[in-house]
């Protein structure tokens, strides 16, 4: 079994992007400290930003997945697929957690109990956006090949 190194690497960079975008209204409401009315539309913005960037995801996906062999690769792409949404969304969260560890953001705990802490909820969003990622990149390969092959028996 090989990795397949070319869907490996576009899923870091798709599980970097979603991990930062679906937790990146913490930065923002430090940073900007936006007023109360705009606090309110913020959100919503950022949920039509994330549902754009999975539609295309799912998008780049499907075409990558009709000229993919699912059949005879499958293990590999579903490990690529796999390692990337985690290491990448992982990557992405930590980034934001450091970011807010730097300026001292009171949400983030003090020593090493809250390191450990740290640690556990870094892991666990990185897990659950991973999961998310990788149902739909997957779903998206699948269903690309299962299109490309029934169309190609039927005529």
């Amino acid at each position: 079994m090989e990795i397949e190194r070319r869907l490996l690497a576009l899923m870091l960079v798709f599980g970097f992007v979603v991990g930062t975008s679906l937790h990146i209204n913490h930065l923002i409401i430090v940073f900007i400290r936006p007023p109360f009315n705009l606090m309110l539309i913020i959100p919503s913005i950022l949920q039509t930003i994330n549902i754009t960037i999975f539609i295309v995801i799912f998008a780049v996906l499907y075409v990558i997945g009709k000229r993919l062999d699912l059949k005879t690769k499958l293990n590999s792409v579903v490990v690529s697929l796999s390692i990337g949404c985690f290491l990448g969304s992982l990557i992405g969260i930590a980034a934001i957690v450091v970011v807010l560890i730097s300026i001292g953001e009171n949400s983030v705990y003090n020593g090493l109990f809250g390191f450990v802490l740290t640690l556990v909820n870094v892991t666990l969003y990185s897990l659950s956006t991973s999961l998310g990622l990788f149902f739909g990149s997957f779903s998206a390969l699948a269903l690309a090949y299962l299109r490309t092959n029934f169309a190609e028996r039927t005529q």
